[in-house]
């Protein structure tokens, strides 16, 4: 594979075993990544559908894509490259029934999560003005990216300012997305882990993806932590790049 790489650069590329590479930014972190993934399919002989890669933004999971099939073309595509949520979404689009969901439920966006909040604390009649419906929904959607449940939260959390109110509004928030068969962002990650821990649905993932690439890794939270590390638990093929300054 003639790839024009750095020495330090190789030393990840032409490696099977699990990384952990931290660099200064702007020092060709997912250029390394990239190449490692064409590497691994063109000199290996890696099944491109055994690789998955996942990222932040959209932007950079098709900057991603669009740099393997430039190098390797058209096995570049048969690669999982995505975001987390994409990756998440497509699994719960075929297994959601699993966690008592329809394939077709409706993802919510911010506004729709502050029309359901605002519902809510108009229900509850809660009227202090500092806590608005946008604060809540910040504040639900980091206790679900932390795993933290509304019961978790009301017995763990309830010396926190205005934890009461937090607590219920969560609670109902929860109830009314389910009973509308609907998820918001969060939810696509903490549902995707839910599946995961049914044994048949791990066990095809592990044996699918056995090769798990991980980029800019500084910016991963708990729930997506946890994920990549059930699926990679295996076969322990994993390489993760991310930033020197986040990371250390």
């Amino acid at each position: 594979c003639a790839l024009p790489i750095y020495p330090e650069q190789e030393k990840a590329i032409y490696n099977e075993n699990s990384i952990l590479l931290i660099a200064c930014p702007g020092s060709g972190k997912t250029r390394t990544i990239t190449y490692r993934i064409a590497y691994m399919i063109q000199e290996l002989g890696i099944s491109p559908y055994s690789i998955l890669a996942v990222t932040f933004t959209n932007k950079a999971a098709k900057e991603m894509r669009e740099r393997v099939e430039n190098l390797i073309g058209e096995d570049g595509k048969r690669a999982m490259i995505s975001t987390f949520h994409s990756f998440g979404l497509r699994l719960l689009r075929v297994y959601s029934k699993i966690i008592g969901y329809d394939s077709n439920f409706t993802i919510y966006d911010t506004d729709d999560q502050k029309k359901v909040v605002k519902g809510i604390m108009k229900q509850l009649v809660i009227k202090n003005k500092d806590l608005t419906e946008g604060k809540i929904v910040s504040r639900i959607s980091k206790l679900k990216e932390d795993g933290i449940s509304p019961e978790e939260y009301e017995k763990d959390h309830r010396f926190e300012p205005d934890a009461n109110i937090i607590y219920e509004v969560y609670k109902r928030y929860n109830q009314t997305l389910k009973e509308n068969n609907g998820m918001d962002f969060a939810d696509i990650l903490t549902n995707t882990y839910k599946l995961l821990e049914n044994r048949e649905v791990l066990e095809k993932l592990q044996e699918k993806f056995k090769y798990i690439m991980v980029d800019e890794y500084q910016d991963t939270n708990n729930i997506q932590y946890k994920i990549i590390n059930k699926i990679a638990a295996k076969y322990r093929n994993i390489c993760v790049v991310g930033d020197r300054k986040s990371v250390v």
